[in-house]
């Protein structure tokens, strides 16, 4: 197995078990967040049909043939069931991103299915470094989580409308990475211009 493969690997094994794990405060309205979009430090635009999604993955971070992409299943949690979409890398520090969709065979609502991954994760990052967060980002809920170990950061984003994005970079490159991450995040677009917030 190649170098370029066993990131990848890695990289989906880390959006399978990393995501938000702080206790929400029930009390407070999400904020809507927004993130400046620096078009020299992005891609072109890369969609999804269903759901409908845009977004622009950092320079450089070259996408995965779809073929190889159908090919991946991540690993299934007690909520969610994610399905790797879109995959981005850069072969020269290993960064990737993963954009996937997720379901769940619940019909709980976006707070409860909240509480429920952050319980969950609570678990899986156990001694590891996280920090977390609720806001709005293009026009849905979303929980943010900044996870991090002596190796890697995974900046993960699951969103209501059945998103979930993972940067994942190496730690001795993450603070050159932020600007282009952030500007990625500023680029995500719902096209159908449906919103989600919270129950």
């Amino acid at each position: 197995m190649d170098r370029r493969m066993k990131l990848l690997l890695m990289g989906i094994a880390l959006v399978g078990i990393m995501s938000c794990s702080s206790k929400p405060d029930d009390d407070a309205e999400p904020v809507n967040m927004t993130f400046a979009v620096v078009d020299a430090l992005l891609g072109p635009p890369a969609a999804l049909e269903q759901p409908q999604m845009s977004i622009r993955a950092p320079k450089g971070w070259k996408a995965l043939d779809s073929a190889k992409v159908a090919a991946l299943e991540a690993p299934r949690g007690h909520t969610f069931q994610l399905k790797p979409r879109m995959i981005f890398m850069d072969d020269s520090t290993g960064s990737v991103l993963v954009v996937s969709s997720w379901t769940t065979d619940s019909t709980w609502t976006w707070a409860q299915l909240e509480a429920r991954q952050r319980g969950e994760v609570d678990q899986a990052v156990r001694g590891r470094q996280a920090r977390h967060d609720s806001f709005i980002l293009a026009g849905q809920n979303c929980l943010q989580s900044f996870v991090q170990d002596s190796l890697r950061v995974n900046f993960k984003l699951l969103l209501a409308k059945g998103i979930q994005l993972d940067y994942v970079v190496s730690g001795a490159v993450y603070a050159t990475q932020v600007e282009q991450i952030e500007s990625s995040l500023g680029s995500l677009t719902f096209p159908d211009g449906s919103t989600q917030t919270q129950e």
